[in-house]
């Protein structure tokens, strides 16, 4: 039996997860499409090369079944709680992906500031998410198997990865704006101390940038695009055959970082460092500098920063040296 550390950021958009292998120091990582379904005969002819089929053994009832993961046709969580079978059905998913047979397991995952302030939430949502000892999952018709030590797993605050990772570009004040699938996380430091008087979560994420933007484009295109298409839209800057509708997916994804900007008006923004990160920090880059200024930092791979933060504090936490 090996023992690995493995950290888990479950988003909306994407779960990821870095496994290290306390005897080697080796890394696995991956990263999933949040998106879960029941398997049919249908969906299983339509699955692409990022995507698993997945089952549990009979002790988890809330997990009964074949499910596929990071299919593009999938139902995402859009729970704050993340206390639902979709969040564990990814999160176990990912970490049989990352270990071996038969090893230890310690994890950690990530919830939103919202959930973390809230003991009873905080508590629930750890309970529900990690069984303690053996879990069986069979991954594209191949058997897993794991033992997690429970009293051994930890929850993180989301956005609390920047501050694991960038505690030398910190100040008196320093925001740290955590823009993810579902939620704005704006978590507020004082002299390194989170201050959740000034810290917020609002539903500002990915999926309300999609949501604007689809009702923006069908309007303007007289057209029923669905969200799928809509992302395409976003990743290429334009509607397919319409470049002129360039200037709509500008001005809406200028609106949305001015709808952040709003949020952070609580603090003093002429003060305050800021660090964005999360996939669509990097998505809107742009509009982000222009609005806050070119000094704000956005670090490469932004959807990592949660995941690696996590781990090297856990990493830290048994002296071991992190990698990150």
């Amino acid at each position: 039996m090996n023992k690995k550390i493995v950290a888990v950021d479950c988003g909306k958009a994407d779960t990821k997860v870095y496994a290290y292998d306390t005897k080697t120091g080796g890394i696995r990582s991956v990263v999933i499409r949040s998106k879960v379904e029941p398997v049919n005969s249908l969906v299983k002819l339509t699955l692409g090369d990022d995507a698993h089929v997945v089952s549990f053994g009979k002790s988890y009832p809330d997990m009964a079944g074949e499910w596929t993961v990071g299919a593009i046709g999938g139902d995402t969580s859009y729970s704050n709680s993340k206390k639902d079978a979709v969040h564990k059905i990814l999160t176990l998913a990912a970490i049989a992906l990352t270990v071996d047979n038969g090893d230890s397991v310690i994890a950690s995952a990530g919830c939103p500031l919202s959930v973390f302030q809230d003991d009873a939430q905080k508590a629930e949502y750890f309970e529900y998410l990690f069984p303690n000892g053996r879990v069986d999952v069979t991954v594209d018709g191949e058997s897993h198997y794991f033992y997690i030590e429970k009293d051994k797993c930890m929850i993180f605050p989301e956005s609390f990865g920047a501050l694991f990772l960038y505690e030398d570009r910190f100040t008196e004040e320093t925001g740290i704006v955590d823009i993810g699938g579902l939620n704005v996380n704006a978590a507020y430091f004082y002299n390194g101390v989170l201050d959740p008087f000034n810290s917020k979560t609002e539903k500002l994420g990915y999926y309300s940038l999609i949501s604007v933007l689809r009702n923006r484009l069908n309007a303007v295109c007289d057209a029923g695009f669905n969200d799928t298409a809509v992302e395409l839209f976003l990743k290429q800057g334009y509607v397919t055959g319409s470049k002129e509708t360039a200037k709509v997916i500008e001005d809406v994804e200028r609106l949305h970082v001015e709808r952040i900007e709003k949020i952070l008006k609580i603090w003093d923004l002429q003060s305050t460092t800021l660090i964005f990160i999360g996939g669509t920090s990097k998505l809107l880059q742009r509009y982000i500098e222009q609005c806050f200024g070119k000094k704000t930092f956005i670090p490469d791979e932004a959807n990592l920063i949660n995941c690696r933060g996590f781990l090297k504090a856990m990493l830290t936490g048994y002296g071991i040296m992190s990698p990150f």
